[in-house]
């Protein structure tokens, strides 16, 4: 039968281990490494409760793992920003509801060329220029999250790695 041993750590916390573990470094929640003393030590330690979690079976939740979701959220909420500027995205009116103005600008800009400065009077082209920065600033904030997600994984997975290594020694 596997036993639960309380582990001291000197912060004052202590950190459920099995006897199965002697012999490996687990981690405190203070981010103390203690190493699992052997089983005639372990033996001479205060049994944990059945009710008490072991720390140092549960998957490692770290700062760098809520910073990866951090650059979820951030993706999420720039992809919400780019969906929403698409769903309020500039129509072209009906060629009835076009004032002659507009009509006359639009036929000029198309007859001497786009760069006008009448260009900026038309309520449509300033409204798609808008549509274009709410694209924009989107996908900027997309691909920060991404980078944010990326960075953190991988410093998340360095860590999990450096601590397998020093557990196998």
């Amino acid at each position: 039968m596997i036993t639960n041993y309380l582990l001291p750590c000197s912060c004052g916390k202590k950190v459920a281990v099995r006897d199965t573990q002697s012999g490996q470094i687990v981690l405190c929640q203070c981010g103390a490494e203690l190493e699992v003393p052997a089983r005639q030590r372990l033996h001479g330690l205060e049994q944990a409760t059945a009710e008490e979690p072991s720390a140092a079976l549960r998957p490692g939740w770290n700062p760098a793992w809520g910073i990866v979701l951090l650059g979820f959220l951030v993706m999420i909420a720039g992809g919400l920003l780019m969906f929403f500027a698409y769903q309020n995205r500039p129509m072209l009116a009906d060629i009835d509801q076009i004032t002659p103005w507009e009509s006359f600008l639009m036929w000029q800009s198309l007859r001497t060329g786009v760069r006008l400065p009448e260009l900026a009077e038309v309520p449509y082209l300033e409204a798609k220029r808008f549509y274009h920065q709410q694209l924009g600033i989107g996908l900027a904030i997309i691909v920060f999250g991404g980078l944010v997600s990326a960075v953190s994984a991988s410093v998340g997975w360095a860590a999990r790695s450096r601590a397998a290594r020093r557990r196998a020694r």
